[in-house]
């Protein structure tokens, strides 16, 4: 069984917390998110700690696992993403829908990168083709040439893949009616579910009943953001 985990009385920041376990531990796995931020360590360890850093966020280490929570998934309205209210309608009118546009300088040259999915009919959701990626390169390049008075613009157009890390919760309504899995931190534990409902507060699931639960109707679950760690988009 557990001890209870005892508070540290420093103040470390994320990158000292995450060196000091690099140099003390041995680390079987670790998962970083794309923003920088220390999401999941699993370390090799006989204690049991808990430090609070700068970053908003309490690590619990306990029997080889140390977890961060209070880094949420945050809201960001796809509408105040640079040029996405200007490309978005094209790729609709191609049957497609725009997930994610980065626009980013680079040695001299623009580099565009776009992700597209089809939108859910009737539950199912047809992957994303080199071909389907290729007609909307053919139609959105145009389009940012123009947007940014520039000819000299790398554009990658791709899908979200098997497993897509959600880091704009804005994109739970574009999924709506796919499965998705979400680390809720007020159980500390992965919750997979379809995508009922989303908004800009907090994500609705329709959870399936397992055997061990003993109920047949779905459960429908209400998530906050702020509750929410990670999320990932399931190709099922």
């Amino acid at each position: 069984m557990l001890r209870k985990a005892q508070p540290a009385e420093q103040f470390l920041s994320a990158a000292l917390f995450r060196y000091l376990l690099c140099k003390s531990c041995m680390i079987h796995r670790k998962l970083l998110t794309e923003s920088g931020k220390l999401d999941i360590f699993y370390m090799n360890i006989k204690y049991i700690l808990k430090v609070r850093s700068r970053s908003n966020g309490s690590f619990f280490i306990f029997n080889g696992c140390v977890t961060v929570y209070g880094v949420s998934v945050e809201y960001t309205s796809l509408d105040s993403v640079p040029y996405y209210p200007d490309c978005s309608p094209l790729v609709a009118g191609l049957g497609y829908v725009l997930v994610e546009l980065r626009v980013v300088p680079q040695h001299g040259i623009i580099r565009v990168t776009a992700v597209i999915a089809c939108p859910v009919s009737d539950g199912s959701c047809p992957p994303i083709g080199v071909n389907d990626c290729a007609k909307v390169h053919r139609v959105l390049l145009p389009r940012m040439e123009a947007l940014l008075n520039s000819q000299d613009i790398y554009m990658e157009v791709t899908s979200p893949g098997m497993e897509r890390l959600i880091k704009n919760a804005a994109e739970f309504a574009l999924f709506t009616g796919r499965f998705v899995r979400v680390w809720d931190s007020s159980v500390t534990d992965w919750v997979p579910g379809r995508i009922k409902s989303s908004d800009s507060e907090s994500l609705t699931l329709e959870i399936m009943q397992t055997e061990k639960t003993g109920q047949d109707q779905p459960e429908i679950r209400s998530i906050p953001f702020a509750r929410i760690a990670k999320a990932k988009l399931l190709q099922i």
